[in-house]
């Protein structure tokens, strides 16, 4: 696997991992536990993302792009 599709790999892990987080009732969301339920190291966190808040960016724009999918679709 090429060092771009690990890393694309590991960012989805991270942000599966806060959706997930945040199901469960959002107050849980830290670096810690997100990297806990990937199962990554925290230095891969701070691969993709910047702090907590660029993670809950990210997330949003995730779920808005699924969400815009499943609209066109329809």
């Amino acid at each position: 696997m090429a060092p771009e599709q690990r890393r694309a790999e590991r960012r989805r892990l991270l942000l599966d991992a806060a959706f997930d987080l945040l199901g469960e009732g959002g107050d849980a969301i830290t670096v810690r536990a997100v990297c806990e339920r990937a199962r990554l190291n925290p230095r891969y966190f701070y691969e993709s993302f910047t702090d907590r808040n660029h993670l809950l960016v990210g997330l949003y724009d995730d779920v808005a792009s699924a969400l815009a999918v499943e609209v066109a679709a329809a």
